[in-house]
Order: C-alpha cells, then sequence, then structure tokens
C-alpha cells in the first residue's frame, strides 16, 4: 500500500504575501517564537515571514521527528515540502544552531530558489564531546534540570524534556562515528550571498571550525562577536537584526 504522505510543520505565515518571503529555522529543542521573537518582529512589517516549528518540538510536536546521523537533511526535507506547499518560488534562509545547519543543506538544495542565507551557532561539525555528554545525561549534569525540564515540557509537551535532549546527543555521537560532518558536500554548493555570524566564545562551535565552514561557502562572509556564545540574537540583538536586515534588502552580499 502506498504511504501516506508526511504531515507538514506547523507554521506561522506573517506580513503580505507579496512582500519577499523569510524562512526562519530555530534551533534544537526551540520553537520559531521561542528563538526567534525579536527577529519575528522587527522583520514582519517589511517582509513575509514563515516561521515553522521543526517536527517534534512546539506546534509541531505531532509530527515524528527522526533523529539519527541524518536529522539536519531530515529538517530539510521537511522545511523544502512547506516551502514547496506554500509555492515560494524564492525565499531568504535564516538559521540558528541546528537550524543554521539545516539551512546550509536546504539552500543547497534550493538553488537559485535560495535568494541569501544568514545563519548563525553554526560550524558544520558536531560539537565537541564534552558539550554532546551533557545532554545525554541532563538530570545529572545540567545544574538547573528542573527548571530547564519545565521550559521544554511546557514547549514540546509533557515528558518531552529528557528524551529529546538524550536522542540529539545520541544522533551527534552517530554523525561523529561517520566523521563529524554535518553538511560538507552542501556547503560547498550553496549558491546564494551567505552570511555566517560567529561568537568567538561559542562552546557549541570553536571559532576555527566556523572560519572552515566560511571558507566552505563559495560566497560566505563571516562576521564574528568577540566575548559572544551560543545564542547571539539573544546576546547581541540589535547588531544581529541589522545584519540580517542588510542581508536581506541586499547591502551585505
Amino acid at each position: 500500500m502506498p504511504q501516506s504522505p508526511r504531515p507538514l510543520l506547523a507554521y506561522e505565515d506573517l506580513g503580505a504575501p507579496a512582500r519577499p518571503a523569510v524562512l526562519l529555522i530555530h534551533g534544537f529543542a526551540g520553537t520559531a517564537r521561542a528563538h526567534f521573537a525579536p527577529l519575528i518582529a522587527a522583520l514582519t512589517p517589511d517582509f513575509r515571514v514563515i516561521a515553522p516549528d521543526l517536527s517534534g518540538q512546539g506546534r509541531s510536536a505531532s509530527v515524528a521527528r527522526q533523529v539519527d546521523a541524518r536529522l539536519h537533511h531530515h529538517d530539510a526535507d521537511d522545511l523544502l515540502a512547506l516551502l514547496d506547499h506554500l509555492a515560494l518560488e524564492r525565499v531568504h534562509l535564516i538559521g540558528y544552531s541546528d537550524g543554521g545547519e539545516a539551512a546550509i543543506i536546504l539552500a543547497a538544495r534550493l538553488g537559485e530558489r535560495a535568494r541569501s542565507m544568514t545563519v548563525w551557532g553554526v560550524s558544520g561539525r558536531v560539537p565537541p564531546e564534552r558539550i554532546v555528554a551533557v545532554y545525554a545525561d541532563p538530570e545529572h549534569r545540567i545544574s538547573s534540570w528542573p527548571t530547564l525540564q519545565a521550559e521544554l515540557d511546557a514547549l514540546h509537551g509533557s515528558g518531552a524534556a529528557r528524551p529529546m535532549l538524550t536522542s540529539w546527543a545520541a544522533a551527534m555521537e552517530d554523525v561523529r562515528a561517520e566523521g563529524g560532518a554535518i553538511n560538507d558536500t552542501e556547503a560547498a554548493r550553496v549558491t546564494c550571498p551567505a552570511l555566517i555570524l560567529a561568537g568567538d566564545r561559542d562552546p557549541f562551535n570553536p571559532l576555527e571550525a566556523t572560519q572552515a565552514l566560511a571558507e566552505r561557502i563559495p560566497r560566505a562572509r563571516l562576521v564574528t562577536f568577540p566575548g559572544a556564545g551560543h545564542d547571539l540574537l539573544d546576546e547581541r540583538p540589535e547588531q544581529v537584526i541589522v545584519l540580517a536586515r542588510r542581508m536581506l534588502t541586499g547591502v551585505i552580499s
């Protein structure tokens, strides 16, 4: 018997349909609103903002999440299906953390349909083993675990927190076992202008790895934030929003 089509991701479609479209791709264990609220507010007056929740998370909690060594590719598959459903011929991509890694894969698949790509919290590599180990055993390695558990359960459903973190950790170790590269092939095939933002104290992505990623993407520009960590929109919101808008309007190319 033919398989039933995979459910579409839940999403918000904000702003006027005639304006340039921007797809926001949130990070692991987040939602579009949780990770991008300031950016959504800043962009909606001038752009059509498509803000999905990735599978197994937030409003898409009922969409089964495939958590394995091709996690980011599965997310790109879902996002491509959403763009096709919306009949978007061209779109800007903005991604954070795991969402940024998926954005690179998606940009390569879209080719000329991708107008630009802005990402942060990325390196194209699995995070260091010491970081992944924290999420493999969150009860014992995260000092604020009860608070974090409550926050994640509120976002994704009761009981979601621990399996979400431990399955991600297992998937990252599967990628590491295959060499640690997330999207090398796709990075080299991205044809649109790309902006990579990096904190030089990002524990998930050593700056050297992010610099190497920028070198793999043909039209990439890297902007480094001294003293900043992983979540740049939280730490440096005004600067990130200004740079994102410049990419969307072609000021940076």
